[in-house]
């Protein structure tokens, strides 16, 4: 397990304190090692099997580090300063109508089985069907280890689902919430910034990323 503390001192100690009380929780060992993005996106982390990114509350920089994860095989936590210290009590899953949101099942289910979290699948309040489908799917994988979970609908749709449960995290009572990272960045999302940077400022616990790849993941244990 690691944490990647941003070479600024303040916010490093700041996550690396709620990162020791994680550990001692989990009765668990983390790895701390101070890097910048560019460092990160040259050096090998497939071996770990949890990352936290300890970043400023700043969108450049943190889009720096978004940036240098993009092609990461395992899922990654951010961290900021403001947010509450990480604990897996309770997993918020937001679910929108692409394909890849089924990829988050294999986490969630994770932190069911091995941290007896409790899990919320949060659908978008689409007019379609294919985020509905997708909860199912999970919800089908969840089964498959007899965990215990909740379907609770939101109130914005595919494209706003993720932001949602940002704004609903202290109302649900949330620990981490587990998002798809963007496939591709569009023109918008260069201009104004992608989904997940905007989720992490928003969210007042931990995000957890997925990079959507066909490639990476298969819904196996």
């Amino acid at each position: 397990m690691l944490l990647i503390s941003h070479p600024d001192i303040q916010v490093a100690d700041a996550c690396k304190n709620k990162i020791e009380w994680l550990a001692a929780q989990l009765n668990k060992t983390f790895d701390t090692r101070v890097m910048t993005a560019e460092e990160l996106q040259i050096t090998p982390m497939d071996d770990e099997s949890m990352i936290f990114l300890a970043v400023p509350m700043n969108r450049r920089e943190l889009q720096r580090y978004l940036n240098a994860t993009r092609e990461l095989r395992i899922p990654y936590t951010f961290l900021t300063e403001p947010q509450r210290e990480p604990r897996f009590e309770h997993i918020l899953v937001p679910v929108n109508f692409l394909d890849e949101e089924a990829e988050k099942a294999q986490f969630a289910a994770a932190f069911g089985r091995f941290c007896n979290a409790r899990i919320t699948l949060m659908p978008a309040n689409d007019y379609g069907s294919r985020a509905a489908r997708n909860t199912q799917k999970i919800a089908a994988f969840l089964d498959k280890f007899t965990l215990s979970y909740e379907i609770e609908k939101g109130e914005k749709d595919s494209f706003k689902i993720e932001i949602d449960a940002a704004m609903q995290a202290d109302h649900r009572r949330a620990d981490l919430i587990i998002i798809s990272a963007s496939r591709d960045y569009g023109l918008d999302d260069l201009l104004l910034g992608p989904k997940e940077r905007k989720v992490v400022l928003k969210s007042p616990v931990p995000v957890m990323l997925v990079n959507p790849r066909g490639d990476l993941y298969a819904l196996c244990d």
